[in-house]
């Protein structure tokens, strides 16, 4: 699957790429707790490691093998270093699904 519509993911620039996330974006009435927020920073850190990997990837010799260290020393391309959102959520779980202390006393016949 192509999200970009492109035949080469070497071709996709910075607009295309912030297109795509702000398309994660729902309006407050939608998403009051905004766990949009979330969604779109799980497609931002999914984005940037496929694009560390290829431009990691096609621009390696021929002596270069992939391990853990290498890894760490990947170059991020410019175009995909963006901000992550902040949210003021304590958790990505709803209020409604975050149970109390009592709660799991009760389940534990405690």
């Amino acid at each position: 699957m192509n999200i970009f519509n492109h035949k080469n993911y070497l071709d996709i620039n910075r607009q295309e790429i912030t297109s795509f996330l702000n398309s994660k974006i729902k309006p407050v009435e939608a998403d009051l707790e905004k766990k949009w927020i979330t969604t779109w920073n799980h497609y931002y850190n999914h984005l940037k490691f496929f694009y560390r990997w290829l431009y990691n990837e096609y621009n390696k010799t021929d002596n270069d093998t992939i391990d853990q260290k290498s890894i760490q020393d990947w170059i991020t391309p410019e175009f995909i270093k963006l901000k992550l959102k902040k949210t003021k959520r304590l958790s990505p779980d709803s209020q409604n699904e975050i149970w109390e202390k009592e709660e799991l006393f009760d389940i534990e016949g405690v």
